[in-house]
């Protein structure tokens, strides 16, 4: 729509004297962008994706079994925004906050590992369980990868050294001297 990328529409605008508009609060323009779902406030807390999350503002915001507007970052699912019904939104974090961040993605991945294992009920505490294992793996590939890049990083450097032996210079030729090298005397 603007013809141009954002950052030359901004600089053009910067350029011309016009002061772009800035949102008064960042953090709200932000949430404004994130998924939206509905949820319902539970007596011990707000279940999103199996995870429990509390805060104590969430029975001043509504009542058990109240439905909610939630927005959520799909790359950190410790901390959800619940709108109230003024209009603002209350973060409102893990129920246990010693839990790691996750991904939607991580937490999906490890809800479907879990299905595979034919477990019938899954909870909060597998999920996370599972998580730590695949981080876990995620940790010793890179390790593991690293100590062979740095085994063969040797090999790398003496197949890409010139022996001594071998030289691209003939000593026993006279040598022919360049054109600026050559000096004329001047009449």
């Amino acid at each position: 729509m603007l013809g141009t990328t954002p950052a030359a529409a901004w600089k053009e605008s910067l350029a011309s004297g016009v002061i772009p508009w800035l949102p008064a609060n960042p953090a709200r323009f932000v949430i404004g962008f994130l998924p939206v779902t509905r949820g319902r406030l539970r007596r011990n807390g707000l279940l999103f994706e199996r995870i429990r999350h509390w805060a104590d503002v969430l029975p001043a915001i509504a009542q058990p079994r109240e439905a909610l507007i939630v927005r959520y970052d799909p790359r950190n699912l410790a901390q959800l925004y619940v709108l109230d019904s003024h209009h603002h939104y209350h973060a409102i974090p893990y129920a246990d906050i010693r839990r790691p961040p996750i991904s939607l993605a991580e937490l999906r991945h490890a809800h479907s590992i879990l299905r595979k294992q034919a477990k019938v009920s899954i909870n909060e505490e597998q999920l996370f369980a599972v998580h730590e294992r695949q981080v876990e793996i995620l940790k010793k590939a890179i390790r593991a990868t690293k100590a062979a890049r740095r085994r063969g990083e040797p090999r790398k450097q003496s197949a890409a050294a010139v022996p001594l032996s071998v030289s691209a210079i003939d000593f026993t030729k006279d040598p022919t001297p360049l054109p600026s090298e050559i000096w004329e005397s001047s009449p």
